[in-house]
């Protein structure tokens, strides 16, 4: 206890109670598990971005006969401020519940990522490279500009659009699929 215990017992303990209430505690492991789901559904977040980007990457830089890229540098700098930036405070402002008191806790020597997280960031990125890479071998003839010469800027902006809108909802199709419980811990 921080307020009535004695200095010895403060030195000796590894969590300190600064306000003597028990409830605090259960408000720590509370908060304490809604932070680490957030940085997990974080890292699954990104690590799916960021592979679907190196493949788009380097599929149209090894198969272009131009070497020109899908994504510009600029665009992919792009990319991660905005995935970095909004998916870090739409996950930061997740409020905790007491659904999470349900879970049983990690084990100190569990691994970072789960079977579900490497499934979910698989499925995430074996559906976004095909529905983007089309776009960028055949968006002259999709938008019908196939007979115009120097689209390459306009199929590249499609590209990019295309991109960030499979981004934006892959979050919508991890709930729409059932992944959201990519832990097997979860309850609910």
């Amino acid at each position: 206890m921080g307020i009535a215990g004695t200095e010895v017992a403060k030195e000796a303990s590894n969590i300190i109670l600064m306000d003597d209430n028990f409830s605090s505690i259960v408000k720590t492991i509370m908060w304490g598990r809604c932070v680490n789901d957030a940085v997990l559904n974080f890292l699954q977040f990104q690590i799916s971005t960021n592979i679907t980007a190196v493949v788009i990457t380097s599929v149209t830089a090894i198969a272009s006969s131009s070497e020109t890229l899908a994504l510009s540098a600029v665009q992919l700098l792009w990319i991660n401020i905005i995935m970095d930036t909004f998916t870090a405070l739409a996950l930061a402002s997740d409020p905790a519940s007491l659904a999470l008191l349900n879970w049983t806790s990690d084990k100190q020597t569990a691994p970072l990522f789960t079977v579900n997280m490497y499934k979910q960031i698989l499925l995430q990125s074996v559906y976004q490279i095909p529905v983007i890479l089309p776009f960028h071998f055949l968006g002259t003839q999709i938008l019908g500009f196939a007979e115009m010469s120097g689209n390459n800027t306009i199929v590249q902006t499609l590209v990019f659009n295309v991109f960030i809108f499979a981004q934006i909802f892959n979050p919508v199709n991890s709930v729409a699929l059932g992944f959201v419980s990519t832990y097997p811990h979860l309850s609910a």
